[in-house]
């Protein structure tokens, strides 16, 4: 099991989870490395930040925040990735 922990200026917990537990994909295989990661808010990134993201070949980033969320701390946006609001409400 991999949990590799990518470190960036402006986050606090960015992971490729990949091989991380038990993912598997419609198929019954394994998600691999460098291909599904997780992160906190990405308002803070830094442009070596940016830089590390697309070297990862980053291409969508779907956030889970709420909009309120999304408003006090958006997003710094990175050409070349889609960006998908996806909310989910912690609350209901």
């Amino acid at each position: 099991m991999i949990n590799t922990k990518i470190i960036l200026d402006g986050t606090n917990n960015t992971r490729d989870l990949g091989d991380y537990l038990s993912i598997v994909n419609i198929n019954n295989k394994r998600i691999r490395t460098g291909k599904l990661f997780r992160s906190d808010k990405l308002s803070k990134i830094s442009n070596d930040d940016i830089v590390k993201i697309k070297e990862l070949n980053i291409r969508y980033i779907i956030d889970f925040r709420s909009e309120t969320e999304r408003n006090h701390s958006p997003n710094i946006i990175i050409d070349g990735i889609t960006y998908i609001n996806l909310s989910i409400d912690a609350n209901k």
